[in-house]
């Protein structure tokens, strides 16, 4: 695995954790972060994307705070004020940029998917059209509760990951969802009625091992149907 360079405009160049599949790649991935920065639990679920085949980069976000700042999940409160620095309009373009320097490392061709975790959910909608994605997979993004024309207005094929027993993304919000999206056919919303919040991450308390393997199964799966070329 190595980092990859990516044009972070007139501000400089930052880099994403690379991680590249052994045979030829099925599709791209972008991971987007949650606060704590490309800690070990991102550049896992990387790893985990490229051994299913899938060229993967989990951006820097925090480099314009600073480069290859990471927080303890104990720190929560300086994470949030790190990220809460950062101008949406510049997340967006970070973003957009790993997923083009992503391609180039493929040959320029295939598509991109976007995996996001906690707080990157409501970036990775944001800058959906400018990467030209073709799937997102979010797990657990509390932050796009009422952006709900945002997560509409993205026509691409949609995977949520829902915990029971997450305070921060509550039955009501988790209904709302599902209401603005009535009307949309290639939608997935999944609840895992034994997790909490983060139950993925292998590196937090709340990590539920039979969720986890269910909601990855259930990623990789809409990945390769959405990434086809």
């Amino acid at each position: 695995m190595s980092n990859l360079k990516i044009d972070g405009g007139s501000a400089g160049t930052f880099t994403g954790y690379l991680a590249q599949p052994t045979a030829m790649a099925k599709g791209c991935v972008v991971v987007v972060q949650e606060i704590y920065g490309v800690n070990r639990e991102v550049r896992r679920v990387t790893d985990w994307l490229a051994a299913e085949g899938f060229a993967s980069v989990a951006p820097d976000l925090l480099w314009r705070v600073k480069s290859g700042l990471d927080f303890e999940y104990a720190d929560r409160d300086n994470a949030r004020k790190a990220v809460s620095s950062l101008k949406p309009d510049e997340i967006e373009h970070d973003l957009a940029a790993a997923a083009s320097a992503l391609k180039r490392t493929t040959g320029g061709n295939l598509p991109v998917g976007i995996v996001s975790l906690g707080w990157g959910g409501k970036f990775a909608f944001m800058a959906a059209q400018k990467m030209d994605a073709r799937a997102i997979v979010a797990f657990y993004p509390g932050n796009i509760e009422g952006a709900y024309d945002l997560v509409h207005s993205v026509q691409v094929p949609q995977m949520y990951h829902f915990a029971k027993h997450d305070e921060r993304t509550k039955p009501e919000f988790r209904k709302a969802l599902r209401t603005a999206l009535a009307d949309r056919d290639d939608v997935e919303v999944h609840v895992y009625p034994e997790a909490d919040h983060g139950f993925a991450n292998r590196d937090r308390e709340e990590f539920h091992s039979s969720s986890a393997q269910l909601a990855e199964e259930r990623s990789i799966a809409f990945l390769e149907r959405n990434l086809r070329t």
